[in-house]
């Protein structure tokens, strides 16, 4: 099935229109999960960031996806069900988003065009981890 959400700020969801993408709260008091970042660039400026997650069900296995997030996001995003994802930022604040395992290892990530320059960019690199039942 697919489903298809936006987030708003860090935790806010809105025409969510499926029940595979859940939003998962974190534990404690704060709105976001602190999370080791998975990509490294010029601009390294500590090494965890601020994520809103999602438990996303799959028929091959679940996957999660991470959101570097603020109170200014606002991000679509669109899930075919199995490993096809479509992504429209309203805000410039989202650089990527990442897609990984239930046990934290990376699959791949989305780099947006505040980041790319251009058009929306998936990344992996050559020891990333399959999605479940690939």
């Amino acid at each position: 099935m697919a489903d298809s959400l936006k987030l708003i700020g860090v935790k806010h969801i809105r025409r969510h229109k499926g029940k595979e993408l859940q939003y998962i709260p974190p534990s404690g008091e704060s709105d976001q999960h602190i999370v080791k970042r998975w990509w490294r660039d010029s601009k390294d400026k500590g090494v965890f960031i601020a994520c809103t997650k999602f438990k996303v069900k799959r028929k091959g296995g679940d996957v999660v996806i991470l959101v570097p997030s603020h109170q200014e996001t606002q991000l679509d995003i669109a899930f075919d069900g199995n490993r096809t994802w479509k992504f429209k930022p309203a805000s410039k604040d989202v650089p990527r988003v990442g897609i990984f395992t239930p046990d934290n290892e990376f699959i791949e990530e989305y780099v947006f065009p505040s980041v790319s320059g251009g058009r929306i960019m998936r990344v992996t690199t050559m020891d990333a981890a399959s999605y479940p039942g690939m």
